[in-house]
């Protein structure tokens, strides 16, 4: 287990896992906004990333009140201390606590994802994105992502169009955010 940044700074980046990641964030986000959960008050340090025996990813929450596994690395491993993944549940109805922390450390991954890249790069893409009645033209935004693919294929632009996804949901344009969204899960 480790925590996301670290993942990514030592890990070759494989197309695979990034979309891997980047899915199940965006799925997360879309069941943020639908329960109303975008608040500034996200407890963003604590997350880690998980692989399981068939190599799959998922995000764990950490308690607040329990070690903070990212910050020692004596204690990867324990997990006593983090609570799984369980998208499944989430979808059939959890308690709303479970279902917030579940939609958290999904957000909280998009945003460390989006802080371990190159910001320059996809900055200029999102620069030519034009906004119509603060909407983005979903259509313009694929064409301009899959062009953009061209610079090393490690997926950088995933990254950025998560910190572009995160941040036009904070502005308000959740309209917008869904339908991008709904590219990528």
């Amino acid at each position: 287990m480790c925590d996301v940044g670290t993942l990514l700074r030592n890990s070759p980046q494989s197309s695979k896992t990034v979309t891997q990641i980047i899915k199940v964030s965006a799925r997360a986000v879309m069941q943020l906004l639908e329960h109303d959960m975008l608040q500034d008050d996200f407890k963003w340090e604590n997350c880690a990333l998980y692989m399981n025996a068939r190599k799959r990813y998922s995000f764990c929450f950490i308690d607040i009140t329990s070690v903070n596994l990212l910050n020692d690395k004596t204690a990867f491993g324990k997990r006593t201390h983090v609570r799984p993944c369980n998208w499944r549940a989430l979808e059939e109805g959890a308690d709303t606590k479970r279902a917030r922390d579940f939609a958290w450390h999904y957000a909280i991954a998009l945003l460390q994802l989006c802080n371990t890249t190159q910001y320059d790069i996809v900055t200029r893409i999102f620069a030519n994105i034009r906004h119509t009645d603060g909407c983005v033209n979903v259509t313009q935004l694929n064409k301009l992502i899959r062009k953009s693919l061209k610079i090393p294929r490690r997926n950088v632009l995933f990254y950025k169009h998560a910190a572009h996804l995160f941040e036009v949901a904070k502005t308000g344009g959740h309209y917008a955010l869904k339908e991008m969204l709904k590219q990528m899960v």
